[in-house]
Formats: C-alpha cells, sequence, structure tokens
C-alpha cells in the first residue's frame, strides 16, 4: 500500500502574493517537540501546521509517525498543546513572492527488496 503523505501544494500556492503578517508558536524552549503547532497569519486567514504524532503502519508494523499536516483554521485554534504555555508572536510583515515546498522522496532496501518513501 501507498500513502501520499506530502504536504498539499495547493494550499501553498494560494499564499503566493499574500502579505505573511505573523506566525504564532511556543516558545523556543518547546520547538523541538513533536507535537507543536504554529500558526501562520497570511492575509485574512489563519493556518495551522502540525507536526503530530500518529499511529501509522511502517514496514508491516504499526509505529508512531510525527506526520505533518497544514489546514485553514481559527485564530482561537492556534494554541500550544502545554498546559500553562503562552505562545509568542513573531512579526513578518512581508509579502510571500514565492514558497519552495521540499516533499522529500527516499528509496530504501530491506531484505533486498526496494521499498518507496
Amino acid at each position: 500500500m501507498i500513502r501520499d503523505l506530502r504536504l498539499d501544494e495547493e494550499i501553498f500556492k494560494k499564499m503566493i502574493g499574500k502579505q505573511f503578517n505573523k506566525y504564532k508558536c511556543d516558545p523556543f524552549v518547546f520547538t523541538n517537540t513533536v507535537t507543536g503547532i504554529v500558526g501562520l497569519y497570511i492575509g485574512k486567514k489563519v493556518f495551522e501546521l502540525k507536526n503530530e504524532q500518529t499511529a501509522f503502519q511502517y514496514f508491516d508494523s504499526i509505529d508512531d509517525v510525527a506526520l505533518w499536516n497544514i489546514k485553514e483554521v481559527n485564530d482561537s485554534e492556534i494554541h500550544s498543546v502545554f498546559e500553562n504555555t503562552e505562545q509568542i508572536d513573531t512579526s513578518i510583515n512581508q509579502n510571500i513572492n514565492s514558497i519552495t515546498l521540499v516533499n522529500e522522496h527516499q528509496t530504501v532496501n530491506i531484505n533486498d527488496q526496494e521499498c518507496d518513501l
């Protein structure tokens, strides 16, 4: 079974030409966690960029894998996953002229069988 885990390019294409107002995230002491939520404030819209542990079938077993997701949300949905943690705002106030989205593709060899990742 092949699952496409790439981020949706169409969401990013719609951001080009818009004002990137700010992003909102946990203080940097928390940014290396895999459960972080970043709010992207672009034009008049808010997007949630989240890296979330998800049960995933991976090489004939089920493991927790950190998967990225982006979707449009309301501002109230941008908050820390940690209790008593106030997120910080970082102003950008620049137009988005281009976006480079790198969707990594790898091929691994397991038991003399090639597997696409």
